[in-house]
């Protein structure tokens, strides 16, 4: 659609167009989007998190690591999902440590999520990942 000078100003007489209204910095700036699970990325030690309760849990899992009651493994663990020999996916564990079990007399692997939400995939990778390795997953 093409305007001339003239039917442009007959449309902003009309008031349906305010330019002086209009901030040339409102035009640039573009707001950043709310997340789909409202969740806030966080940074705690340098390290970023997909959600403020993940960088809760991670000061928490420092403290009980300090005391000495877990070992931290690692943050952000990969874990392939295979069915036979065919790769379907990949599980992110959000922490994996040790917590010694005083039944067995051993260090016992733990893998912890933080879920807000339980949508579909995770609950589908959840029971892979019970199938796959045999380790079932540690909701917080």
């Amino acid at each position: 659609l093409r305007w001339s000078e003239d039917d442009l100003a007959a449309y902003r007489k009309r008031g349906e167009v305010k330019p002086s209204k209009i901030a040339p910095s409102a035009v640039l700036s573009v707001p950043r989007p709310i997340s789909k699970y409202r969740n806030q990325r966080t940074e705690v030690s340098g390290i970023k998190f997909a959600s403020k309760r993940e960088a809760r849990r991670y000061q928490e899992l420092k403290a009980i690591d300090a005391v000495g009651e877990i070992r931290m493994q690692g943050l952000q663990v990969r874990y392939p999902l295979f069915v036979g020999s065919i790769k379907v996916g990949t599980y992110v564990a959000d922490f994996v440590y040790r917590v010694f079990d005083e039944s067995k007399g051993a260090w016992t692997v733990i893998v912890e999520d933080c879920k807000g939400y339980r949508t579909p995939m995770y609950k589908l990778k959840k029971k892979l990942m019970f199938a796959c390795h045999g380790i079932k997953i540690t909701e917080t």
